[in-house]
């Protein structure tokens, strides 16, 4: 909260850590781009000032408001000014701004909040030490991670493996993950990582009690480690002990815990410890995992959900799980998901946000606690840009630019595609403009190794195949931007 005068007042929980990780393991028993081939270019909305908002738990300030009170409705957050993204996790919020600088509030039990200070929660956001080049953030259980602009990820917050330097040790400041290069995208759960690499393979590190891990053990590990078998990812999603991967074929991968169907028909084990397809989906433009329950957006702009439904997680009117994915009746119209603990969020393309599940904690949002079976609309939000599903709360941000770069104009392949020739990519255009690019080369839709510059010379391999260029665009303060050229032929 806030006195009088506008001073911070954070308050010191010593049993925060202990409250996140039981009630997230308890619940385990009972956080836009488009598939291979081309997606229409967008043009951007007129530039507002950006607002963040959160709604639901509040018991450790997460909610960023200078209060600690639940709440059923948005409220508006304390001191947003240029967000451009925020991650809600369990009892932490992330929020990261155009200047690339990261700030958080709530958590702070083994150095949750990162700023160098006494352990001591906080309502309002405070900010995240030595951290300037940052492009996307993620929430986990007490503790962050933030993606710098060099492909490099940094952490701080608990000490179960979340670090992965090695140790086991709190941080109170951010520390970069050993061994991670040319990173473009990151995940946070309440107790392991993932990270997502431009030549389309997965890293996870940290526990691995139910195959978090995907390395097809149950051992944890305090640095990064390759998720086995696994390539040609464009995405990627985490939250509880599973993980989701969308390939960019359009179909999508998952692993871990398997308690309630979460990993998919592709598994009947209780913890999958390597990835296995989800069967029945294809088009697939985005995925979202929850505690136990999962999403996926398709290229039509609905959402199909499979995994525990205790709650009404997977919106179809009914408290029966299910480990085959079903497309949610009613809504269309989607352009990003987010999966919250027990709930689930949809951004429509009209700016509002749809929301159903659990809502004991008025993580819904429409100002009751009432569990939603079927997808309820967010009243009093427009325009917004972002949301994001924590443990038992909800953020979003409204106007400004958006979280991530958006492609206008697309890559193209350029030159005689014949094998002894050389091809070059145009990297498109992002909106907002940035400079910095990454290339990745695919072959019939595959990451092709080692082919990661603008220029690529075909060989007799590539005779009789398509040929396309994956370019992910980088800017301090966003999320990376990613797009697909169209496909060539390549002469026979």
């Amino acid at each position: 909260m806030k006195t009088d005068d506008g001073m911070r007042v954070r308050s010191r929980r010593v049993s925060g850590l202990t409250r996140v990780a039981a009630v997230a393991v308890l619940a385990g028993m009972t956080a836009a781009v488009g598939p291979a081939g081309w997606a229409s270019a967008a043009t951007p909305a007129a530039v507002r000032s950006a607002a963040g908002w959160a709604w639901g738990d509040n018991g450790y300030g997460q909610l960023c408001d200078g209060d600690s009170v639940r709440q059923a409705s948005p409220v508006a957050m304390s001191e947003t000014a240029g967000v451009t993204q925020v991650a809600a996790g369990f009892g932490l919020t992330v929020l990261l701004r155009s200047d690339g600088t990261v700030w958080d509030c709530g958590i702070e039990v083994d150095g949750g909040l990162g700023d160098g200070t006494p352990v001591a929660d906080s309502s309002v956001p405070v900010q995240v030490a030595g951290l300037s080049d940052v492009v996307q953030v993620a929430a986990g259980g007490s503790f962050g991670l933030a993606l710098r602009a060099d492909g490099t990820v940094a952490a701080w917050g608990n000490p179960i493996g979340s670090f992965g330097d090695g140790t086991y040790q709190s941080r109170n400041i951010p520390v970069t993950v050993t061994g991670l290069t040319d990173v473009i995208q990151i995940g946070a759960s309440v107790s392991h990582a993932i990270a997502l690499r431009s030549n389309g393979t997965v890293m996870a590190w940290g526990t691995n009690i139910a195959g978090e891990l995907g390395n097809n053990n149950g051992i944890l590990s305090d640095t990064p480690t390759p998720v086995d078998g696994l390539t040609g990812v464009m995405q990627i999603s985490t939250h509880g002990l599973h993980n989701l991967a969308l390939r960019t074929d359009g179909t999508v991968m998952a692993w871990g815990n398997n308690i309630a169907g979460e990993v998919g028909p592709g598994s009947t084990a209780r913890s999958q410890y390597t990835p296995v397809v989800v069967d029945g989906l294809s088009g697939v433009t985005q995925v979202a995992a929850g505690l136990d329950h999962s999403l996926a957006l398709l290229s039509d702009g609905t959402v199909a959900a499979w995994g525990l439904n205790a709650q009404g997680a997977l919106g179809d009117g009914t408290t029966t799980s299910r480990s085959t994915p079903a497309v949610i009746d009613g809504l269309t119209d989607v352009k990003q998901i987010s999966a919250g603990s027990m709930d689930s969020l949809a951004l429509r393309a009209d700016g509002t946000i749809a929301a159903w599940g659990g809502n004991a904690y008025g993580q819904i949002g429409d100002g009751t606690t009432t569990n939603r079976l079927t997808p309820v609309t967010v009243p009093g939000l427009s325009n917004v840009t972002q949301v994001s599903g924590g443990m038992y709360q909800t953020a979003a941000i409204t106007g400004g630019r958006g979280p991530a770069l958006t492609p206008l104009a697309h890559p193209a392949v350029l030159g005689s595609a014949r094998a002894g020739r050389t091809v070059v990519a145009t990297h498109g255009v992002f909106w907002p403009l940035t400079t910095t690019y990454r290339y990745q080369w695919l072959r019939d839709g595959s990451p092709i190794e080692g082919a990661n510059t603008a220029r690529y010379p075909l060989t007799a391999a590539d005779r009789g195949h398509s040929l396309s260029v994956w370019v992910v665009a980088v800017r301090v303060g966003y999320n990376n931007g990613m797009a697909f050229s169209r496909p060539v032929a390549v002469a026979a």
